[in-house]
C-alpha cells in the first residue's frame, strides 16, 4: 500500500522496463505531465554463490550513506520503498546523451576531472561518515582474499597472494576514497556536462580502479592517456601517480569485478572477458 501511495503521489501512468535481471531491474517511468524517472529495484535474494563469509551491497543504501553525505553529484533520489522482498527507488532522469550511442574522447577527458574531484572530496570528507559504512564498503585485503577464493573455485587463478601481500603493503599509508567501480561509457550521460550514474558498486580503498578503466577506454576512441592522467591529476590535486599505482587500480577492479560477475550469476561471456582481462593484468604486472 505504502509502494503505491508513492507512486500515484507522482501521478505515474506509464512503466517501461529497461532492463530486468535475476537480481535487479530497472524501469523508466512516465507522469501526466510526461516527466520521467528512474526507478532502480533491487531484489532481496542471497548470491546464487554460496559464501563463507557476509556479503551485501544495497545500492540506496550507497547513495544515502556514502553519496549524499560527500556531495558527489548524481541523479537526485525521489522516493524510495524497502521491505524483506526488495529496495525500490526513484531517481530524477537525465535525458542526455548516453555516451555509449556516441562515444567521443573527450568525454574521457571531463570523466577523468569528475573522479578527481570525488577522489578529494572523499579525502576531505571520509571522515563525516560513519565508521560502519566506510568498514563495510572498504575493499581491505581480507575481502580481497576472499574474493579471490571464491574465483578460484571456477576458474584457474596463478598464484597471486604474493601480489596481493605487496598491493596492501604498498597501499597501507594511502587515502582511502570513493571509486565508482562501474566506469564505462554506459554510464556517462552528457546534457551540458557529464554525469555519472549508477552508483550501486561503489567501495572505499586507496586504489585508482576508476582511473585505470578510463585509461582503458581510451584505446576505443583513441584518447591520448597523458591528458586523461593530467585532467585527474588537476582536480584532485594528487601531484603524480605512477603507472604502476594505476595498474594496481586495474587489478584491485578486475579481481571485485569477476568475484562479483560470479556471485550475481552474469552471463557467462561478461564473466570471461573479465576473467581474461584479469589473467591480462596479472602476468604483466612486475613487483
Amino acid at each position: 500500500m505504502i509502494e503505491n501511495r508513492k507512486k500515484n503521489s507522482l501521478n505515474i501512468i506509464e512503466k517501461t522496463v529497461i532492463k530486468k535481471y535475476k537480481y535487479a531491474q530497472i524501469n523508466l517511468l512516465t507522469d501526466l505531465s510526461n516527466n520521467k524517472y528512474i526507478e532502480k529495484i533491487q531484489f532481496n535474494i542471497p548470491p546464487v554463490v554460496p559464501l563463507p563469509f557476509d556479503y551485501d551491497c544495497n545500492g540506496l543504501e550507497i547513495l544515502q550513506s556514502i553519496i549524499e553525505p560527500l556531495k558527489i553529484p548524481h541523479p537526485r533520489i525521489i522516493d524510495n520503498t524497502q521491505n524483506d522482498k526488495n529496495t525500490k527507488y526513484i531517481m530524477e532522469y537525465i535525458n542526455g546523451i548516453n555516451c555509449e550511442e556516441e562515444p567521443k574522447e573527450g568525454y574521457l577527458y571531463i570523466a577523468a576531472e569528475k573522479i578527481g574531484e570525488i577522489y578529494l572530496k572523499s579525502k576531505q570528507n571520509l571522515n563525516q561518515l560513519p565508521i560502519s559504512i566506510v568498514e563495510k564498503y572498504d575493499l581491505s585485503k581480507s575481502k580481497i582474499l576472499n574474493y579471490i577464493e571464491i574465483i578460484s573455485k571456477y576458474y584457474k587463478l596463478p598464484s597471486i597472494n604474493s601480489l596481493i601481500n605487496y598491493v596492501f603493503e604498498k597501499s597501507k599509508n594511502q587515502t582511502i576514497f570513493v571509486n565508482h567501480h562501474d566506469i564505462q561509457f554506459k554510464n556517462f550521460i552528457y546534457k551540458d556536462d557529464l554525469y555519472l550514474i549508477d552508483w550501486d558498486n561503489v567501495k572505499i580503498h586507496p586504489f585508482y580502479s576508476d582511473l585505470y578503466s578510463l585509461i582503458e577506454l581510451a584505446h576505443e576512441v583513441n584518447a591520448d592517456i597523458e591528458k586523461i592522467k593530467n585532467c585527474y591529476l588537476k582536480t584532485s590535486q594528487i601531484s603524480s601517480i605512477t603507472d604502476e599505482d594505476i595498474y594496481i587500480g586495474g587489478i584491485i577492479g578486475s579481481i571485485k569485478g569477476v568475484f562479483e560477475l560470479i556471485i550475481f550469476d552474469c552471463p557467462a561471456e561478461w564473466i570471461e572477458d573479465s576473467y581474461n582481462g584479469l589473467i591480462e593484468q596479472v602476468k604483466k604486472f612486475k613487483f
